[in-house]
């Protein structure tokens, strides 16, 4: 789930809140661990040595903050 989404569950679940409220904030936690680790990489990816290796942890970043579809197939991407 993309960051605009997400916001729009929250204020749907906001009046009262439930166990799947928290997974779905516990899966988003995982998700966003995942994406800080594939910024990490993109950062080492940006020093001379490691230039011809994939950036799309950018694109990931961008996917989830800008609301782009299929954003995650799961956690560890």
């Amino acid at each position: 789930m993309c960051l605009p989404h997400l916001r729009i569950a929250l204020e749907i679940a906001a009046p009262s809140p439930s166990a799947g409220l928290q997974n779905l904030l516990d899966v988003t936690r995982l998700r966003l661990s995942a994406l800080q680790e594939n910024l990490g990489e993109f950062d080492r990816k940006q020093s001379w040595q490691h230039k011809r290796e994939t950036v799309s942890a950018a694109e990931q970043a961008v996917a989830f903050f800008a609301g782009k579809e299929s954003t995650f197939h799961d956690a560890s991407n």
